[in-house]
């Protein structure tokens, strides 16, 4: 009997000790850097959520923001590559267990690389787990990038985004 409680308390404490193994959780900041907006509107609430791990030395992270201009008003999201890539080069969007769907040319953006990606894409992303997003250089390897998306839902409702 002593033997079993002092089991449970060895594997109790390992599992407090232990590091945990969940992937990054969306980052929410209220005076973050917009990539996708006009100059007017630089700063403002956005979403971030790093992919699990660098590709070929890249590091990536999703972005979601509210994009504002007088013909229009809504929530964007993007890949941001911190390392500078040739332009216009095309892109795969995987969700959870579906095909892979062929999309792009990105648009660069400013000092990094912005990838903003489709409307379909975005409506995706609250119900799906798992997001895999490729850039397709012609040159060079393709750059791929995965992203644990299971709480986006939470985080594109923590952006407003009003006129």
């Amino acid at each position: 009997m002593k033997m079993v409680k002092m089991v449970k308390m060895a594997v109790s404490l390992a599992m407090i000790l232990m590091p945990t193994l969940s992937f990054a959780e969306w980052k929410i900041e209220a005076q973050g850097a917009k990539v996708m907006s006009l100059p007017a509107d630089r700063l403002g609430t956005i979403a971030k959520l790093p992919a699990k791990a660098p590709s070929y030395g890249v590091t990536a992270y999703l972005q979601i923001e509210c994009f504002k201009s007088p013909e229009l008003t809504q929530r964007h999201f993007a890949l941001v590559v911190t390392k500078n890539i040739p332009p216009g080069l095309p892109y795969r969007v995987k969700f959870d267990n579906d095909t892979p769907v062929q999309r792009g040319p990105y648009i660069r953006n400013g000092d990094g690389t912005v990838q903003g990606l489709d409307d379909e894409a975005f409506a995706r992303l609250p119900t799906a787990r798992r997001l895999q997003l490729s850039l397709l250089q012609p040159q060079g390897p393709q750059l791929t990038f995965d992203f644990d998306v299971t709480d986006a839902a939470s985080a594109i409702n923590a952006i407003p985004c009003e006129r």
